[in-house]
């Protein structure tokens, strides 16, 4: 059985000139996703045709790993909610599944992401009993995933971009470093990877971004998931909306309209969930 609950309204750290609803970090819990997308079309439905503007949809990353239909999932975001313009985001674990897919041999990133990273997830809904089998013949799981998703998925996901900006508000996966130009951290693709600087990617981030109390880069006020927090986190300078979906049970959207926002959250039975094999 899955609930949802609507927030009250409450003032925003920055006004936008059309309604944005952005979902932070699904991993898996495709049944979460279907109903949070039913919930906001609801909402565009239920409204004066224009009222406030075209409304806009942005997945903030990490739809793969760790819940029970990694690849069910992607495919949701990928494509979007119907009716409504959709932007979808890479998160960390996609940049895994991108690397597995073009790195070759995939054996180091595969060690990290299926041996300790949610990977084995996506094994298993590929139809491994053994998420541990896929490094005996890696030629065989990238092979199944590819299959899997399609040409047309494929393509998809190599075009997802790193962010979004929607007047004063940056959407990321994970946030931005408040000492380094703006302009130079978005302007890397997400396809490569530097381990040296996960840190400072904004795919990875957290504590130089989680920690700044004061104005970003261009003054920008930053939507990102990628950190779990058991509510969701609204600062003057941020709004975290990763509630750990896939060991909570709770996947929550930020609806932003006009000066306010409010949140909006689909809920269901923790499930059980893979990070490690």
């Amino acid at each position: 059985m899955i609930a949802c609950e609507i927030s009250d309204w409450m003032q925003a750290p920055a006004s936008v000139t059309r309604p944005v609803f952005a979902i932070g970090d699904v991993h898996g819990c495709a049944d979460l996703l279907v109903s949070l997308h039913d919930t906001i079309r609801k909402i565009v439905t239920g409204e004066a045709e224009g009222q406030d503007g075209a409304p806009l949809l942005v997945h903030l990353g990490d739809y793969i790993d760790r819940g029970p239909r990694p690849l069910a999932t992607l495919e949701l975001a990928l494509r979007g909610c119907e009716g409504i313009e959709t932007v979808s985001l890479p998160g960390n674990h996609e940049q895994y599944l991108w690397r597995a897919l073009t790195e070759r041999p995939p054996t180091e990133v595969l060690l990290s992401w299926v041996g300790r990273n949610g990977g084995a997830a996506l094994a298993l809904e590929l139809g491994y009993t053994d998420a541990a089998t896929v490094f005996a013949d890696s030629d065989r799981f990238i092979a199944l995933l590819r299959e899997r998703l399609g040409p047309d998925l494929l393509a998809r996901f190599a075009a997802m971009p790193r962010y979004l900006r929607q007047d004063r508000y940056l959407f990321v996966h994970a946030g931005i470093h408040p000492h380094i130009e703006l302009q130079r951290q978005l302007s890397l693709s997400w396809h490569d990877f530097d381990g040296d600087r996960a840190e400072i990617d904004t795919l990875w981030i957290r504590e130089p971004f989680l920690y700044h109390a004061g104005r970003f880069p261009e003054n920008v006020v930053v939507v990102h998931g990628h950190t779990i927090d058991a509510v969701p986190a609204v600062r003057s300078n941020r709004i975290g909306v990763d509630t750990g979906a896939f060991m909570s049970g709770h996947l929550t959207a930020v609806e932003l309209r006009g000066n306010r926002l409010r949140f909006i959250t689909t809920s269901g039975p923790p499930g059980k969930w893979v990070n490690r094999i």
